[in-house]
């Protein structure tokens, strides 16, 4: 189970570093991996709110990998569970004796890690005097 994020402003912010002769890579790459923490926090702390008795054994299947480049994609990537772990994928989804519990989607959807890249991508902006 993946999760993908995508938000107003990120394209402007990567063309005003750009303008102003910054390496956008380096700058992209530095602000997922400042937020990568974040999102796994995020995901457990998302996990124990829809949990009636947080066990932990789900959360244990929570990854975030470090910060990867496919092309011109910069990106980190966060699995929850797998083949060995199908919990995480019924919790999310349900099945048709347990409802959903969502916690990867409202952590992708939330204004909590939005928040965090744009206080992030704000902090890289000073640093090297833009804007």
């Amino acid at each position: 189970m993946k999760g993908n994020l995508a938000f107003k402003g990120l394209e402007n912010w990567m063309e005003d570093l750009a303008s102003a002769g910054e390496n956008v890579d380096a700058a992209v790459t530095e602000l997922l991996g400042e937020t990568q923490p974040f999102i796994e926090s995020e995901l457990v702390a998302q996990l124990k709110k829809t949990s009636e008795a947080y066990t932990g054994e789900t959360a244990s299947t929570i990854e975030v990998s470090g910060v990867q480049q496919e092309g011109n994609y910069l990106f980190v990537e966060a699995t929850v569970g797998g083949s060995d772990a199908p919990q995480a994928f019924y919790k999310e989804y349900g099945t048709t004796r347990q409802a959903a519990e969502p916690f990867v989607r409202p952590t992708f959807r939330g204004h909590r890690l939005k928040n965090k890249l744009k206080e992030g991508m704000k902090t890289i902006m000073q640093r090297f005097g833009i804007k």
